[in-house]
């Protein structure tokens, strides 16, 4: 085959690939003057993209130049409280937030005086977790606490708590509707709630726990009773800015869009995310694209291509838990355990990935890269996907499809075979009076019982069949994650053969990313990955 078109096809797999489409993506970190790295919480001023303040554990930090340098402006003490969120107000720079596990606090003057504007007297109340500013209504601030919502129309000042229909829980997240601030999304333990009377009365439109009809907050009397289970509990809301009936929500199993404002929800795909649980969610106002944050990084969903892919170059942290756009999108923060972090958000459009193919393939010219040897040569010195596979699911123990057809079949034969019973019986007599015994006859007995019932209905049977719904359901998951890690790392590796990394820092990057899949791989097959290469290896040198 002609290596041109050899590289050109390989080429066009890259780019197919989401993995590689957004290479040009860079993370940088902006963590100068930021003490406290476990970043919980990022906002940056609607008017002003060089105001940027961001939430640590204890500490809150301010930028005025777009966050290449941070200084300390609120610091809390060495006793059991927490920051959880800092945003600022809608009008003026200067007015900070932030929400802590003792009260919320807020500064006129960039932090050079605090004052505590919100504080009960239950511990519950006092844990502050979310602040949301109405957009049109400055002065209007509602936060979220583990007791409930409670709402200022007086930029604190005073607060009134906001029951209508909501259950006594903790708020995880609100969003206010940019176009009429009338509407409010509130996500608590029960699910998602939806006012459209500036929160005086909510209906439920998304469910997580049936137990809430059963306990609303008529005052703040009933016992908060959280014992009931919960599922997909949500992170964060959203609403689209260019469609205002768009919301999404991200929870512990992934991500939901509601086209209809709440009437009905679709599950966004989750082929890409390497996380279940996502932490936060953004919507671009400029495009409408969405990124979500998890455990395992940053993500965005590609329309085109109906799933997601990891923004990973430069990447040094793990854990997000907060994400920001600055004006028009062009930039994505996100504060992680490692500090904050920025990147160039816009995607390449068709005519700069031509341009970038057509500049790799004169680079594999110009260098005389022998692609098909290349490819060969990780080909022969890796296992194939389809041994990968077997061993991951040798090393998971699960059972074979046809090993639980097998079971099954003799759990059904077993049923005509009767319970065979041998009895042997002897009788003895005696008499008190005489003082003498007898020994009666020696009987032996044998019998047969079939359970009839066992030929329509066996329990054996019904046994194996949920036992190998469960096997099956297991048999998929680890093949899907372990056949996106082979393909994310060989895509990688193609990568790395066609555009070579032109600094030492890129080199790192892309080695410590490779080698993290090589880990996530071993950790499904037992360390056969990396076994099977050393062999290999230790082969190749000996011959």
């Amino acid at each position: 085959m002609d290596k041109r078109l050899l590289a050109a096809f390989f080429i066009s797999l890259i780019f197919l690939f989401p993995q590689i489409v957004n290479a040009e993506k860079l993370w940088q970190p902006q963590n100068s003057g930021i003490n406290d790295t476990n970043i919980r919480s990022i906002s940056i001023f609607p008017g002003n993209d060089n105001f940027i303040c961001a939430g640590g554990l204890k500490q809150v930090y301010l930028s005025q130049n777009g966050g290449q340098l941070w200084e300390v402006i609120f610091s809390l003490g060495p006793e059991d409280t927490e920051i959880n969120f800092v945003t600022f107000d809608q009008s003026d720079p200067k007015i900070l937030y932030v929400a802590t596990s003792d009260g919320l606090f807020a500064t006129k003057n960039q932090g050079q005086r605090w004052q505590k504007i919100f504080r009960k007297l239950s511990e519950t109340a006092n844990n502050v977790r979310w602040i949301e500013l109405d957009q049109r209504d400055y002065q209007r601030i509602y936060i979220g606490t583990d007791e409930g919502l409670y709402v200022s129309s007086d930029s604190g000042q005073s607060w009134k708590k906001s029951a209508g229909g909501l259950p006594r829980s903790q708020v995880r997240s609100i969003a206010v509707h940019p176009a009429n601030s009338q509407v409010l999304y509130l996500a608590n333990t029960y699910g998602l709630f939806k006012s459209i009377d500036l929160g005086q009365s909510w209906s439920r439109v998304y469910v997580t726990s049936y137990k809430a009809d059963d306990e609303q907050d008529n005052g703040g009397n009933e016992n908060n009773d959280e014992t009931s289970e919960v599922q997909d509990l949500i992170n964060c809301v959203a609403i689209d800015s260019r469609d205002n009936k768009r919301i999404l929500i991200a929870t512990s199993a992934g991500v939901l869009i509601s086209p209809d404002a709440g009437e009905s929800w679709n599950k966004l795909p989750s082929e890409g995310l390497t996380e279940d649980k996502v932490n936060f969610i953004v919507v671009s106002d400029k495009d409408g694209l969405i990124y979500a944050g998890s455990r395992d990084g940053v993500f965005e969903l590609l329309p085109e291509l109906n799933r997601w892919q990891e923004i990973y170059q430069g990447k040094i942290f793990r854990d997000v838990r907060s994400l920001t756009l600055n004006k028009g999108a062009e930039q994505l923060f996100a504060g992680t355990d490692q500090g904050v972090f920025k990147t160039v958000s816009p995607r390449n459009v068709q005519k700069q990935k031509k341009e970038e193919r057509i500049e790799v393939v004169a680079v594999i010219e110009e260098k005389g890269i022998d692609v098909e040897q290349a490819l060969k040569r990780l080909a022969l010195s890796e296992p194939t996907i389809q041994e990968v596979q077997q061993a991951a699911l040798r090393y998971a123990e699960v059972v074979h499809p046809e090993r639980i057809r097998m079971l099954r079949r003799n759990a059904k034969l077993k049923a005509l075979l009767p319970d065979v019973s041998l009895d042997y019986d002897k009788t003895v007599y005696g008499s008190s009076t005489t003082k003498v015994g007898f020994v009666g006859p020696r009987d032996w007995g044998l019998s047969f019982n079939w359970d009839v019932g066992d030929l329509v209905f066996n329990e054996q049977v019904r046994l194996l069949d949920g036992n190998a719904r469960l096997m099956v359901q297991l048999r998929d998951d680890i093949l899907d994650e372990v056949t996106r890690f082979y393909y994310q790392r060989r895509k990688l590796q193609i990568e790395h053969i066609l555009t070579p990394p032109q600094t030492i820092q890129e080199k790192l990057i892309k080695v410590l990313r490779i080698e993290e899949l090589t880990a996530n791989i071993d950790g499904l097959t037992g360390g056969y990955f990396s076994q099977y290469i050393k062999r290999k290896k230790g082969l190749s040198y000996r011959k």
